[in-house]
């Protein structure tokens, strides 16, 4: 399973030099955007909209989180809707997340928690974003329900060898004492087991726009015409008709006349004739046709000696114009031609 490489940071990473973590190398990092809600002026993250066009400009792809003081559902949408102003004209390529592990929280109790995140994740949803829910491994066993942690994407810290959350997740934080050249200090460092970069850009969320559909290929135009060559026995009547025109019409299209001469009757095996092929051949009633009937079969051709009624498939094997029941039938009954479907 392909992994990523990345960060999280905030103000108290000071002055970044994007261009040295891109190479370090980093492949995605999650910015701090801002922190509770009461008083917006003050608590944007005083390095957000600097890190974030470092970042850009870096080609580091980069999300954003917000850290979380809300004691209930309807806080939890004031900071959603802060958070949203914040990051407004960016494109994050990663998830944004809800940083929840404030000691007060732990005191409402699991639903009361399951809420307030389920409150931001709709939120984010509802804006076009991609959420996802951070906080420690405790934390997240212990006040986030079984379901909503099935449902939604996890950002876990746990500072261990390996996870040990036993169930699918996004992100792992494993250690907030991680070195990276171009951070001067200290830094969270996190896997990325998903291609959110990828997911987000496809899906059309945090900003980006959707890509277009691949175009349905369209099908070449049928020619405009084919060509039958003349077969020994055929009538220009007979060729007509299995392409839906009378003789007349054939006889006159695109040089046939010419070719045919001026006697229509006049067919030689070998010629060549113009058909246009809007449609296609159309099957005929002829002796070897496959037709469908359901009917009663007649002892003769004149409908005499009525016999079974049938419901199937036949093979035309032979055909006597005029009569009521003119068509043969498996050499076993006589039917009328026009309750035929012919198929083939």
């Amino acid at each position: 399973m392909a992994t990523y490489q990345g960060i999280d940071v905030s103000t108290f990473q000071g002055e970044i030099d994007w261009p040295r973590v891109k190479a370090a190398p980093i492949d995605f990092a999650i910015l701090r955007a801002s922190y509770g809600w009461k008083d917006p002026e003050h608590q944007v993250d005083a390095r957000f909209h600097q890190n974030a066009k470092g970042a850009s400009a870096a080609g580091v792809p980069f999300g954003a989180y917000h850290y979380s003081y809300a004691a209930n559902v309807e806080e939890a949408r004031e900071e959603a809707a802060f958070f949203l102003k914040v990051i407004q004209g960016y494109s994050l390529a990663y998830p944004v997340a809800y940083d929840l592990e404030e000691q007060a929280q732990k005191a409402l109790g699991r639903d009361a928690v399951t809420a307030i995140a389920q409150a931001w994740c709709d939120e984010m949803r509802s804006a076009g974003y991609y959420p996802m829910i951070y906080s420690n491994l405790s934390f997240i066993r212990n006040y986030l329900t079984e379901e909503f942690r099935k449902e939604n994407e996890l950002w876990i810290a746990q500072y261990n060898d390996v996870p040990t959350y036993g169930n699918p997740f996004g992100i792992w934080q494993y250690t907030s004492g991680g070195t990276v050249d171009g951070i001067p200090t200290r830094v969270d460092c996190n896997l990325s087991y998903k291609d959110y970069a990828a997911i987000i850009r496809e899906g059309g969320y945090n900003g980006f726009e959707k890509p277009a559909p691949d175009p349905v290929p369209v099908p070449d135009p049928e020619p405009a015409e084919t060509t039958v060559t003349v077969r020994s026995g055929d009538t220009l009547s007979g060729i007509a008709a299995r392409y839906g025109l009378s003789w007349q019409e054939l006889y006159a299209y695109n040089g046939n006349k010419a070719v045919v001469g001026d006697d229509p009757n006049f067919l030689l095996p070998g010629m060549v004739l113009h058909v246009p092929s809007a449609g296609g051949e159309k099957p005929v009633l002829r002796v070897g046709a496959s037709v469908h009937y359901s009917g009663r079969l007649y002892g003769d051709s004149y409908g005499g000696s009525p016999g079974l009624t049938v419901d199937g498939t036949f093979t035309v094997t032979r055909i006597i114009n005029g009569r009521k029941a003119g068509v043969l039938l498996n050499e076993t009954g006589w039917a009328p031609a026009g309750e035929l479907q012919v198929l083939a």
